[in-house]
């Protein structure tokens, strides 16, 4: 059909003008938004952007791309041995989305082993305290925060198998390779792709291995405990304690517990009393779980402790004083139990024991009393305990203070290490302020920094009681009152009791456990420059860490000393 010029023509397009005068305006803003938006309509007009962050960096989910994002192109210097990581931040997502990731190039060994997290936020209700578990405990403000609560920051790491769904415009992922001990020193480049509907954002990394290796964990790796709730292993779950799923779950918790380089676990010791009074032994659940643990390279047993206090005066499971005749005669059979156990199972020399966690100056009697009695039925075995009763010489054999305690007395401390005495430190609900800990308001480099105070201070080995200690669901509650007194100023801080998640039958990290794992794996590093060059491993210790309250809070200039180190360790 051909249209010819004329009356037709015109009469239509004036019959179409007034059609559409009315609608004119709404036609006006969909042809502009049509031209504004790429092939893809209307959805795909939400841009996104993304940009990585170095995993120490806190990220919140109202961070800004250009505040976080890192210089490119980005290069991760690593040691064999250890895991390289970094974060990204994405920005400008649609809700309800769907974000995949695709990891291509690179050496097998690295595009093979690259895991990838989904970033989960979680709640800072309560500012820790100044002094002390949280500043509602101290009336005080505290400067020493990374932020003013009530805030959410990132800190879950979730695996991510699947396609991110987001619920919100802004996501945080987190990427991790283990490095192989053997993989041959060198740069290798990876290409990280995320896509969002036909939408991508493609991001370039390189991984520059060094020739460096730090050690699996094991006898000589520093020592390092983070005390677990058995039952809390199967939060969220319908298993029962110590029944057929309980031994999967279990070790699925150590080999997490292994991957942030725990080489020493507390034992439950499994004593009851019988119906004559008697001390009895489940030894083979105690056998069950030290196999779990070795297989994922555990080497040091905690015995936990036996005792508890009641007045003035330490008890037994019976109730008995310790140095009244009952009591003694049931220490004396937990400790001959405890030898035949030790020995059955060739723990000698591998095996600590506690006698009462943080014994006051109150029962010193008692726990001298005690501690007699282990040395002379336990040969090879050392008293541990964590607490800062410094008139409890002679009778612990590794003291555990907590590191401000230790840096305030440590003419005390290094006449215990000349006396063959060890020391390590803890943290619990203190110290806080400016000290080192590693709660969900402090620099993610405080936790990397316990690590590198045992090197400067020559401690061999660091304690926390709060693996997985929920008293409430953590991924909603980070602040909770003291379990041993509720409805009081007296709470956890945000993220003492746990520092691993509760998955599905499994553990999930957080980004406080890695930064945790990456200063033990400094601290490997750092004994190996001390024995190559120790002048210049004091000026890279010395570059960002001076003591427990004095040390450097800029990500770079760590990045900068561990470089300096990794290099120095290139070098024959």
């Amino acid at each position: 059909m051909i249209f010819r010029r004329g009356n037709y023509n015109n009469t239509f397009l004036r019959a179409f003008a007034g059609w559409i005068a009315p609608v004119r305006p709404l036609l006006v803003l969909i042809f502009a938004t049509l031209l504004l938006c790429p092939a893809g309509g209307l959805r795909a007009s939400t841009r996104f952007r993304a940009a990585f962050a170095d995993e120490l960096t806190p990220l919140y989910p109202d961070s800004k791309i250009e505040d976080v994002a890192l210089p490119e192109p980005v290069v991760l210097d690593v040691a064999r041995g250890t895991v390289a990581g970094v974060h990204i931040l994405l920005r400008g997502l649609p809700a309800m989305s769907r974000v995949s990731v695709e990891i291509s190039g690179g050496k097998p060994w690295l595009s093979t082993n690259l895991r990838v997290y989904q970033l989960l936020d979680v709640p800072v209700e309560i500012n820790s305290g100044l002094h002390s578990r949280t500043e509602k405990w101290d009336g005080e403000h505290n400067p020493y925060v990374i932020r003013r609560a009530p805030f959410r920051v990132f800190e879950v790491m979730r695996p991510l198998n699947s396609p991110v769904v987001t619920g919100d415009s802004v996501i945080a992922l987190a990427l991790e390779a283990n490095v192989p001990q053997n993989v041959r020193p060198g740069k290798y480049d990876v290409r990280i792709t995320m896509r969002e509907g036909k939408r991508r954002v493609v991001k370039r990394l390189t991984v520059r291995v060094h020739s460096a290796v730090v050690p699996p964990i094991g006898k000589n790796t520093m020592c390092y405990t983070c005390w677990f709730s058995e039952k809390n292993m199967l939060w969220g779950t319908k298993d029962t304690l110590w029944g057929p799923e309980y031994w999967k779950v279990l070790d699925r918790w150590a080999a997490m517990m292994a991957k942030g380089r725990q080489n020493t676990f507390r034992l439950t010791l499994a004593l009851d009393t019988n119906r004559a009074g008697e001390i009895v032994m489940n030894a083979e659940r105690m056998k069950k779980t030290i196999s779990i643990f070795e297989r994922h390279g555990f080497y040091y047993v905690e015995g936990g402790p036996f005792l508890s206090a009641k007045g003035n005066h330490l008890v037994t499971r019976g109730g008995y004083a310790v140095q009244s005749p009952k009591g003694t005669a049931q220490i004396v059979e937990t400790l001959d139990l405890l030898h035949k156990f030790i020995a059955g199972e060739h723990l000698e020399g591998r095996w600590f024991q506690h006698i009462q966690d943080e014994p006051g100056q109150n029962l010193d009697s008692d726990y001298v009393f005690v501690a007699r009695l282990i040395h002379e039925k336990l040969p090879g075995v050392r008293v541990l305990e964590a607490g800062d009763n410094r008139d409890l010489a002679g009778a612990i054999d590794i003291w555990c203070p907590t590191d401000d305690e230790y840096q305030n007395h440590r003419d005390f401390y290094t006449e215990r290490q000349k006396n063959g005495d060890e020391c390590w430190v803890y943290t619990c609900l203190t110290p806080t302020g400016p000290w080192i800990n590693r709660l969900l308001d402090m620099e993610r480099l405080r936790p990397v920094y316990i690590g590198w105070g045992a090197a400067l201070y020559g401690t061999t080995g660091f304690l926390h009681w709060g693996l997985n200690q929920y008293y409430a669901d953590p991924f909603k509650q980070s602040v909770v009152d003291h379990p041993d007194a509720p409805h009081t100023n007296n709470q956890l801080p945000a993220g003492d009791p746990f520092i691993l998640y509760p998955g599905p039958g499994e553990p999930w990290p957080s980004v406080r456990f890695e930064a945790m794992r990456i200063g033990l794996e400094d601290r490997e590093l750092l004994r190996q420059l001390e024995k190559k060059n120790p002048a210049l491993c004091g000026e890279v210790i010395a570059s960002v860490f001076r003591a427990y309250d004095n040390y450097d809070k800029d990500v770079s200039a760590y990045r900068n000393a561990k470089l300096r180190m990794l290099e120095a360790l290139d070098t024959r």
